[in-house]
């Protein structure tokens, strides 16, 4: 039987307790997210936070969260068509002075992202592809 000096025992498992800490964030879920971000000088404030929930609670929608977090604020929803009703909700209230965007909201603890341990990010053809809702134009039939 082969015997190995401690020390390489002792750095075999460094490198495994290394590796499942950085792969560790991989096993937070993302939240869906609507990416709200000002245009021509817009502010985000605690009175955008609260409109924006006015609009969510009017079209019927319950958020996670509202938070400003950045340079955006971000509202975190529960599920995909929460997040799509609240995205084109907010298109129409808003209007042109903000940008409102569909994201996924990372949920790494904060001592993890303090490591630099971020999650893998995944493109459209591992999220499962992309999903088009073909319409027709109003007014026409």
């Amino acid at each position: 039987m082969l015997e190995f000096p401690r020390w390489k025992y002792f750095v075999i498992l460094l490198v495994l307790a290394l590796s499942v800490i950085y792969a560790l964030p991989n096993v937070f879920q993302s939240d869906y997210a609507v990416q709200v971000t000002g245009n021509r000088g817009a502010v985000l404030d605690d009175a955008l936070k609260t409109r924006i929930d006015g609009y969510l609670g009017t079209a019927g929608v319950k958020p996670k969260s509202v938070a400003i977090e950045g340079s955006s604020l971000l509202v975190r929803l529960p599920d995909a068509a929460a997040q799509t009703l609240a995205a084109d909700t907010l298109r129409g209230d808003l209007g042109e002075n903000y940008t409102v965007a569909l994201n996924l909201a990372s949920n790494v603890p904060a001592w993890l992202d303090r490591l630099g341990a971020q999650p893998m990010v995944l493109g459209l053809d591992l999220q499962g592809g992309v999903h088009f809702v073909l319409g027709r134009p109003e007014g026409r039939a």
